[in-house]
C-alpha cells in the first residue's frame, strides 16, 4: 500500500509530503496539482518496472522539454515514496545537453498499482478482445477492460462478490461486475456478445447498445472491475469533473 508520496521540485509543487489512508480523496479547484500527483505516483512506479526489467531509465517518454515541464524551480526533481514500509526514489536531474535519471529501491511490481485516468475510453460500438494472452489486462484508460472481464472469468482469486449472488456457487466475475453495476445504476443490466473470431465485444446495458447508452456507464465499468480484482495492492482512479 502507498503511504505517503514526498514531491520536490516537481510541478507546482516545491516540497510537499502527502500522507495516504485506505481510502484517500485528492479533491480541489482547477490546476491545484491533483493531476500533478497521479502522474508522479504514475512516474515513479513505471521507471520502478523499467528498472527491474533493464529497460533504460532515460528513454523517449524524459526527454528534455518534457522535464522541463515538470520542473518547478532549481535543474531536478525529486519524487519519493513509502511504499509497503520500502522507501522507493526517482531523481531526475537536468544539464545542458541530458537528463541524467536515477531510481533506487524496492522495485515495484505489476499487481502493486492499477491507475485509470480521466481521459479513459468511452462507449464504443464494439470493444477489443487481445487473443494472444491468457492474463488479464486492464489498461489505463479501460479499453481492455471487457477483455478483462472476460479473462478474469476463468480465475480463481476470491473476488468480492454481491450479496445477491452469494447463494450462487458459480459466480462468474462478469455477473459479479454486472451486479454491482445495478447498484450504482438499476436497470443497466451488463451483457455482452463475442464476434465470431473472439476478436471483438458487443455490449449493451439493459439491452440497449453501448453506444446509446451514455458516458457514465462506460466510465464506470472499469472502476468496478479494478475493485474487485484482489491482486492489486493500490488503486488510483482519475474522474473528470
Amino acid at each position: 500500500m502507498l503511504k505517503s508520496l514526498t514531491l520536490q521540485n516537481f510541478k507546482s509543487f516545491v516540497s510537499q509530503k502527502i500522507d495516504f489512508k485506505p481510502l484517500t480523496i485528492l479533491s480541489g479547484i482547477n490546476c491545484s496539482g491533483k493531476s500533478s500527483v497521479i502522474e508522479a505516483i504514475s512516474l515513479l512506479y513505471d521507471k520502478s518496472l523499467a528498472s527491474a526489467r533493464g529497460m533504460r531509465l532515460n528513454d523517449g517518454s524524459m526527454d528534455l522539454k518534457r522535464i522541463k515541464s515538470f520542473l518547478s524551480r532549481d535543474q531536478f526533481y525529486c519524487i519519493s515514496a513509502d511504499w509497503n514500509e520500502n522507501i522507493n526514489k526517482l531523481k531526475v536531474s537536468l544539464s545542458d545537453s541530458n537528463a541524467n535519471v536515477s531510481f533506487s529501491g524496492v522495485r515495484f511490481n505489476e499487481n502493486d498499482l492499477q491507475l485509470l485516468l480521466a481521459s479513459r475510453i468511452g462507449p464504443q460500438d464494439s470493444y477489443q478482445m487481445n487473443l494472444n494472452s491468457d492474463v488479464p489486462y486492464l489498461d489505463r484508460l479501460g479499453e481492455s477492460v471487457f477483455d478483462y472481464i472476460e479473462k478474469m472469468n476463468g480465475k480463481p482469486e476470491k473476488f468480492p462478490v454481491q450479496p445477491k449472488l452469494k447463494r450462487n456457487e458459480q459466480v462468474s466475475f462478469k455477473d459479479n461486475v454486472s451486479e454491482w453495476l445495478k447498484i450504482i445504476s438499476p436497470n443497466s443490466d451488463l451483457a455482452y456478445e463475442l464476434s465470431k473470431d473472439r476478436l471483438n465485444a458487443f455490449v449493451t446495458y439493459g439491452g440497449v447498445p453501448a453506444r446509446e447508452s451514455g458516458f457514465g456507464l462506460s466510465f464506470t465499468i472499469p472502476v468496478i472491475a479494478a475493485l474487485l480484482d484482489p491482486t492489486k495492492n493500490t488503486l488510483i482512479i482519475e474522474n473528470s469533473e
